[in-house]
C-alpha cells in the first residue's frame, strides 16, 4: 500500500520511458548479483536484516504509478522482499541445473514499476552450511554507490540481529528529501552555464557510433547480451597504472581513453560519443542515501591523423575534469539542449559506454560465513556496446557486454581479445599516430593475410598471353578454336594469321608498349587483331564501333593510339580519328591470301601491358586502365574458379571494350576450348538462347541484368548449359536461389571484379540449397589475386569489420594511363 506520492526524478523518469518502450518485458536496468554462503546461516536474523534496510531507506520503497500517461513515484509501506527456499532435497545431478532456474527468477524476471516492490532476495539451502542468495534491484532506485551501501547495511544488520542486539547506523537522510532540496535548490546560473558547456561541447556531434554489427535490425531488449571477460594481466595493469600516473590521469581516465581509442579504430569513426557514469553526491551525507542519483555524462572524443595516446588521454582527462564541474545538469536536459539527430529513442546520443569501479563496490560480508560472489547473471544490455572495468588486487577486470540485437557472441569474443591487444600495442607505442595502430592481433593479421591470398599455381604468371596461345596451338593445331556460324578458324590457323599481321604491323612500326586501337565489331577479324598486335609487342584498345563519336576520339588521344585496326571497307565516323592517326584494314580472307610470315620474337615479360580498356565514364570521365599480360594469364590460364577442358564450348557475346569479354575470349583460346561467336550487334534473348542450345555450349557469362532477365523470360536457355558466370552489378540472393532451384544441372558462379583487376577478382561458387534469405557473398580470390579489408589508416580491419576492399596480385592493372587523375591515389601500398 502507497503512503505518499512525488515526482520522480529527470533520471528515473528516463528510466521510466525505456521500460514503456520495452514494454516492462527487459531486463537491461536489473542489477543482478548471485552469492554462495557457506556456514552456519542465520535466515531469520538475515530476514530481520533486510527487512530493516529496506525500512530504513525510503528509495527502497519507490514504485512509480502512471497518471494520465504520466509517471508519479510513490512510497510502499515496508515489505519483505526475502523468500526462502529448500533445495537440499533435490538430486545431486539434478541440483545445479535447478539452481539456475531458480535463480533467474530472482536475478533476471522484469520488475513491475508500477506496482513495485523493486527489490527482491531469495534465498536456497542446497546442503546443510551451503546457501545460494540470488537476488536484483531496478537501476530507477540505485546505482552503484547505492549497492555497494545496501550490501554494507544488510551486513551491519545481520551481524547485529545474529547476536541478538539491535543494529546502530548512521544516519540514513530521505531520497525523496534529497532529490526535492536538490530540485528546490538548483542554482539557474549554474545550470544555464553547464547547458552552454554541454552545447557548445555537442555542437555537430555524430547521433551514432557505427560499430560493425552482425545486425542491422532494432535491437532485441528482452535477449540476454554477450559478454567476454578478461584480465589483462599484471604486467599491463601495472603499465596501464604507471602511465596514466605520469600523465596526471586517475586509472579511470586511462582505462576510457583505451576504450575510446579502440572504438575510434574499430568503427574506423573519428569523431565518437561515449558515456560514462558519474557519482553526482557532491554533499557528504549523500554518501548514505540509496537511490537513483548517478547521472551519465558523454565525453565526444575526436581525433585526426596527428592523434596519438599520449594526446588522446591528456584530452580525456581535460574534457572529465570540465564534464565533473557541469555534472549537475542531468543526461535528458543535455539531450534536449543539443541538436543530435536522434536515430535511437533508447540510447539517443551514444551507444557505447564505459564504467569504472572498484572491487569492493558490492561486497557482502555476513559474520560466520564465507561468502562469494558468482558469475553475474546475463541480463539484456542496456547499450550496444558496454566496457566495465573493475579494479581489483591483481590488476583490472574487464567485462564486454553486447547487444544481442546487434551482434553475434563470436564476434564480441573477437572484440575482447582485440581490445586487450589493442591496450597493449597503445603502451607500447604512446606517441605513435592512432591511425597507424591496428586493433587487429598479429596472429589475425597472418590468418587474414593468409585467407585473403589466392592460390599461385595452376597458371603461368611469367608468360605472355600469345605465348601461352602459341604453346596451346602447337598442342590442338587442327582443332577448331573459333566459330561463327557455318565458318571455322583452328587454332594453327590463328596462329599463322596473327602471325602475318604482327609481322606487318612490326614492319608499319609498331614496336614494345605501342597501343593499337581495334575498331571492329565481334568476329574473326578483332580476335585475331587482338593476338597479332600482343605478338608484334603491341598493346590492343578494344573500341566499341557504336561509341559515340567523342568518346572513340577521347579514347584513341588518351591511350597515345597511332594506328587503329579495323574491318576491310570499315569507314571511321568523322572526327573519330585524330590527326596523324592511319587506319590499317585486317581481313581474314586477306590475311590467308598472304604468304605467311613469322615475326621476329618481341622482347617483352608478363608485366608489360596486354590491353587498355576504358571505364564507361558514368561518375567522370572515362579512365584509360592499362592490364599487364600476366592479369590475363591468370584469369584465364587453367583457372581455379571454374573448371575448364579443352571439350568446352564458349560463347563471345560482350561487347569488346567490356572486360568480361576478356574472360569469354581468352579462357576457352588459352585452354584449347572453342569459342563461338554470336551474331554482331545486340543479341536477343530468343536468339542467344538459340544459339546456345544450337552449338551446345558449355560455359556462359552473362551479365546481372540479362542473367535475370533469363530466368524471368527464356528460363530454356540454361539447359544445356553445365556452368553460368554472372555479375557486373548488383545480384539478388532470391535469383540465385531460383537458379538453383530451377536448374540443378548447372554450376552457377557470383562474380566480382573491377577492371582494374582484369575481370574477375573473387567468385562464389552458389550452393544447390541457397535460399532467397541467405547472404550473397563475393567468395573467395580467384588464383593470382590477393583480397584485403582496409581502414582508413591502411592496416587490415579486424576479422569480420567491414573496411574499404583492396586488392593485389597478378590481375592488378599497372596503372591509369594519366597518373595525375585523382584516382591514381586508388593504387595504394600493401598492407604489408
Amino acid at each position: 500500500m502507497a503512503v505518499s506520492e512525488y515526482l520522480p526524478t529527470r533520471a528515473q523518469k528516463r528510466l521510466w520511458f525505456i521500460d514503456r518502450v520495452n514494454r516492462g518485458k527487459s531486463n537491461a536496468y536489473l542489477v543482478p548479483f548471485v552469492f554462495s554462503l557457506e556456514g552456519e546461516f542465520d535466515v531469520a536474523a538475515f530476514r530481520s536484516a533486510v527487512s530493516r534496510v529496506v525500512s530504513r531507506h525510503d528509495g527502497l520503497r519507490m514504485r512509480f504509478p502512471v497518471h494520465d500517461g504520466e509517471p508519479s513515484c510513490s512510497l510502499l509501506d515496508d515489505y519483505d522482499p526475502l523468500e526462502y527456499t529448500d533445495l537440499s532435497g533435490v538430486p545431486d545431478p539434478r541440483r545445479e541445473s535447478v539452481l539456475v532456474e531458480w535463480s533467474a527468477q530472482y536475478t533476471l524476471r522484469p520488475f513491475d514499476l508500477d506496482r513495485g516492490p523493486l527489490f527482491r532476495l531469495g534465498v536456497a539451502r542446497v546442503a546443510p552450511n551451503h546457501y545460494r542468495l540470488a537476488g536484483a534491484i531496478h537501476h530507477i532506485i540505485s546505482d552503484g554507490r547505492s549497492q555497494r551501501l545496501l550490501f554494507d547495511d544488510i551486513s551491519i544488520a545481520y551481524a547485529a540481529f545474529k547476536s541478538g542486539n539491535e543494529p546502530s547506523f548512521e544516519s540514513a537522510p530521505s531520497f525523496v528529501a534529497r532529490a526535492w532540496n536538490a530540485r528546490e535548490s538548483m542554482d539557474e546560473d549554474s545550470t544555464r552555464q553547464s547547458l552552454a558547456y554541454w552545447r557548445s561541447m555537442l555542437e555537430g556531434a555524430p547521433a551514432r557510433t557505427e560499430l560493425p554489427r552482425d545486425f542491422t535490425t532494432q535491437p532485441d531488449s528482452q535477449q540476454p547480451g554477450h559478454v567476454c571477460e578478461f584480465e589483462p594481466g599484471g604486467d599491463l595493469s601495472a603499465r596501464i597504472k604507471r602511465f596514466g600516473s605520469k600523465c596526471g590521469a586517475t586509472p579511470f581516465m586511462s582505462w576510457l581513453s583505451i576504450c575510446l581509442a579502440f572504438v575510434h579504430r574499430y568503427a574506423d569513426q573519428d569523431d565518437i560519443n561515449l558515456g560514462y557514469p558519474f557519482a553526482n553526491r557532491p554533499d557528504p551525507r549523500d554518501e548514505r542515501v540509496i537511490g537513483f542519483l548517478a547521472n551519465t555524462l558523454v565525453i565526444r572524443s575526436r581525433i585526426d591523423s596527428d592523434t596519438t595516446f599520449r594526446s588522446l588521454l591528456g584530452r580525456v582527462r581535460k574534457q572529465c575534469l570540465e564534464s565533473y564541474a557541469h555534472g549537475n545538469v542531468q543526461l535528458d536536459s543535455i539531450i534536449e539542449q543539443t541538436r543530435v539527430a536522434r536515430l535511437d529513442p533508447i540510447r539517443p546520443l551514444f551507444q557505447v559506454v564505459c564504467n569504472f569501479r572498484n572491487e569492493r563496490s558490492l561486497g557482502l560480508d555476513l559474520e560466520g560465513m564465507a561468502v562469494r560472489r558468482l558469475g553475474r547473471p546475463r541480463t539484456a544490455s542496456k547499450f550496444e556496446l558496454q566496457f566495465d572495468i573493475t579494479e581489483c588486487a591483481g590488476g583490472f577486470h574487464v567485462a564486454m557486454t553486447a547487444d544481442a540485437g546487434s551482434f553475434r557472441a563470436a564476434r564480441v569474443e573477437r572484440m575482447g581479445a582485440h581490445l586487450l591487444s589493442f591496450a597493449g600495442r597503445l603502451l607500447n607505442s604512446p606517441d605513435v599516430r592512432l591511425t597507424g595502430l591496428s586493433t587487429t592481433p598479429l596472429d589475425e593479421v597472418n590468418r587474414l593475410l593468409a585467407y585473403g591470398k589466392g592460390s599461385r599455381t595452376g597458371y603461368s604468371p611469367s608468360r605472355t598471353v600469345d605465348a601461352c596461345f602459341r604453346r596451346v596451338a602447337a598442342h590442338y593445331g587442327d582443332r577448331v578454336a573459333l566459330q561463327s556460324g557455318d565458318t571455322r578458324l583452328t587454332y594453327a590457323e590463328i596462329d599463322r594469321l596473327s602471325g602475318t599481321l604482327a609481322s606487318k604491323l612490326a614492319t608499319d612500326g609498331v614496336r614494345r608498349g605501342d597501343t593499337v586501337a581495334i575498331l571492329a565489331p565481334r568476329g574473326f577479324e578483332s580476335i585475331v587483331s587482338m593476338l597479332g598486335i600482343l605478338r608484334a609487342g603491341g598493346v590492343y584498345l578494344p573500341i566499341d564501333s557504336v561509341d559515340p563519336t567523342p568518346r572513340m576520339r577521347r579514347m584513341i588521344e588518351v591511350s597515345g593510339a597511332r594506328r587503329v585496326v579495323c574491318e576491310a571497307g570499315f569507314t571511321a565516323p568523322p572526327g573519330a580519328l585524330p590527326p596523324g592517326v592511319t587506319c590499317i584494314e585486317v581481313s581474314v580472307d586477306a590475311l590467308c591470301r598472304s604468304r605467311p610470315r613469322d615475326p621476329s620474337p618481341a622482347v617483352r615479360s608478363a608485366s608489360d601491358p596486354a590491353y587498355v580498356m576504358f571505364t564507361s565514364g558514368t561518375t567522370g570521365e572515362p579512365k584509360g586502365i592499362s592490364i599487364p599480360h600476366r592479369g590475363i594469364v591468370r584469369l584465364a590460364r587453367s583457372p581455379d574458379y571454374v573448371p575448364v577442358s579443352d571439350q568446352d564450348v564458349f560463347l563471345q557475346h560482350a561487347p569488346l571494350s567490356f572486360d568480361a569479354s576478356t574472360f569469354e575470349i581468352w579462357t576457352p583460346l588459352l585452354n584449347g576450348a572453342r569459342l563461338v561467336i554470336a551474331p554482331q550487334g545486340a543479341v536477343s534473348l530468343r536468339r542467344l538462347e538459340s544459339v546456345v542450345r544450337a552449338e551446345g555450349v558449355t560455359v556462359l557469362w552473362l551479365t546481372s541484368a540479362m542473367f535475370k532477365l533469363a530466368l524471368d523470360e527464356r528460363p530454356g536457355l540454361f539447359q544445356t548449359v553445365e556452368r553460368v558466370l554472372t555479375g557486373g552489378e548488383v545480384m539478388f540472393a532470391e535469383d540465385m536461389a531460383r537458379f538453383v532451384r530451377q536448374v540443378p544441372g548447372c554450376d552457377l558462379l557470383h562474380c566480382y571484379g573491377p577492371t582494374e583487376n582484369t575481370t574477375f577478382t573473387t567468385t562464389y561458387r552458389v550452393p544447390g540449397d541457397f535460399t532467397p534469405d541467405a547472404r550473397l557473398p563475393i567468395g573467395r580470390p580467384i588464383a593470382g589475386s590477393d583480397v584485403y579489408l582496409l581502414d582508413r589508416g591502411g592496416e587490415l580491419a579486424p576479422l569480420g569489420n567491414s573496411g574499404e576492399l583492396c586488392i593485389a596480385g597478378e590481375g592488378l592493372a599497372v596503372g591509369y594511363l594519366n597518373e595525375e587523375t585523382p584516382e591514381a591515389s586508388r593504387f595504394v601500398e600493401h598492407p604489408r
